[in-house]
Parts: C-alpha cells; structure tokens; sequence
C-alpha cells in the first residue's frame, strides 16, 4: 500500500515548506453498484482527512448507458478535472509552489 504519510513528509523536506496542503481526489463507486461494501474506501478518506489532513475531494463515479443491438453496456466515469482546477484557481495566492 502505498505510504501517503510519508508522502506528506517527503513533500515538506523536498519543498523546504513549513506548510502544505495535499489534496487527493478520487470518483467511487454508487452504492449499490458493486457486490463488495465501500466501507474501507470511507474509512480511509476519514483517514486522509483526520489523521493526515489532506484536503479530500470525491464523488460518485458517473454512469453511462450506451444502447446497442448486442444490448446495454454500462461505462462509469470519475473525471476530476473540473474539481482540480478549480481549487488550483481558488488557492492560487496562497501558494508559492503547486505541484
């Protein structure tokens, strides 16, 4: 798994920062829609947020029917862009450094 704590160290040594601010974003799946519980992926955005203090940014993945003669096909789709940008746009002057 990977290490999002060291992550956090890694950054603050690399960019001589006294503060940083790491936001991770993610699209997950409706309720419902997968056979597995989504309890541990919650359980670990609280993680994120409370014990590392990252800036947290999700929503549900977008489904999308396409019609066909071989019949219904589901695709599912997580775009963060949109999100990304606007908080690049939003603390833009409270940053010396984005990455």
């Amino acid at each position: 798994m990977f290490d999002y704590k060291k992550l956090n160290v890694y950054l603050r040594k690399k960019f001589n920062a006294l503060e940083i601010k790491v936001f991770y974003y993610t699209a997950y799946p409706a309720e419902g829609t997968r056979d597995h519980a989504m309890d541990g992926k919650h359980k670990f955005f609280t993680y994120l947020k409370k014990g590392l203090k990252f800036v947290v940014r999700k929503k549900e993945l977008k489904r999308i029917i396409t019609r066909s003669n071989e019949g219904d096909s589901i695709q599912e789709k997580g775009n963060m862009d949109v999100e990304m940008t606007i908080d690049v746009v939003h603390y833009l002057k409270n940053y010396d450094i984005l990455v």
